[in-house]
């Protein structure tokens, strides 16, 4: 399995460079064709300081797209402009709506969709609170990579949060093309202390070894997997598992635990998102 079309929104031209390094490499390893995406501030989110005729609102625009989007288009068709992979740029206008739907439209016909951890600038709400929203909109891979230090090269060492769910299911088949270039692959079963023991704890780990087995059928080896307790936090025990075995990818599907019933909105999936230091891979 591979990548055939990536999608990456650029906010601005200083996003390009650590974005655009891993995304080539990835384009070079799925042969796919990369679209670089830019949106022009949506008319509802111009500030109100700057509102006062629909000439200053179209000033804020043009003076985006003179500016920034030209800025962000060259660089992107300079850096891609000598490879032999396929590639094309986009300036999307929203019109009334938000940056992420707009991103969102195009990114339905994507295998895989690349975004910083912080979609959000001066006109427009973005993720901030809703980082997982785009996977939701789209029903598509969302590679989130990290607000400061993006990794040079595509994923070697992966964790895969798994509960069984559908959710985490979804999210580690998307990730297949990642994982099947790996060389480490590890699955991570995060469970409540008080929750562990008992005809549910052994369906669980059965189908840890059920996903390890239907994945080495896809080439790809997966460690047993490891459950790894918590007591308050969930996504810090995520975090610092995947820290501790040198991730340079985290593959989330909406990831939760049944006291608290957190799921792609919860608290469990808002805090890795808001506290990753390496690329979140997540399906909704």
């Amino acid at each position: 399995m591979t990548y055939k079309t990536i999608l990456v929104h650029f906010e601005s031209e200083a996003q390009i460079k650590g974005v655009l390094d891993y995304v080539i490499a990835l384009a070079r390893a799925h042969g796919a064709h990369v679209i670089g995406v830019a949106v022009l501030p949506s008319y509802y989110k111009v500030p109100a300081s700057e509102v006062g005729t629909t000439a200053l609102i179209e000033d804020v625009r043009d003076q985006f797209r003179a500016t920034t989007a030209a800025a962000m288009r060259a660089a992107f068709e300079k850096a891609l402009g000598q490879e032999t992979f396929g590639s094309e740029w986009r300036l999307i206008d929203p019109g009334f709506r938000a940056t992420i739907e707009s991103v969102a439209d195009l990114g339905n016909a994507a295998d895989l969709i690349v975004v910083r951890q912080e979609l959000h600038g001066e006109h427009d709400e973005g993720y901030r609170d809703g980082l997982g929203l785009l996977a939701v909109l789209t029903g598509r891979p969302v590679l989130l990579l990290p607000h400061k230090e993006i990794p040079a090269a595509p994923p070697q060492t992966v964790v895969v949060a798994w509960d069984g769910s559908q959710k985490a299911a979804r999210a580690v088949f998307d990730a297949l093309p990642l994982l099947q270039n790996a060389a480490r692959v590890t699955l991570i079963a995060v469970r409540e202390r008080d929750a562990l023991g008992g005809t549910g704890s052994d369906i669980r780990r059965q189908q840890g070894n059920d996903l390890r087995d239907a994945l080495l059928r896809h080439g790809v080896e997966a460690a047993v997997p490891v459950e790894l307790l918590f007591e308050d936090d969930v996504a810090q025990s995520l975090l610092a598992g995947a820290t501790a075995r040198h991730a340079d990818l985290l593959v989330l599907g909406g990831y939760g635990h049944s006291r608290l019933r957190e799921w792609v909105f919860g608290g469990v999936t808002r805090s890795v998102l808001r506290h990753m230091t390496t690329p979140v891979l997540l399906s909704h």
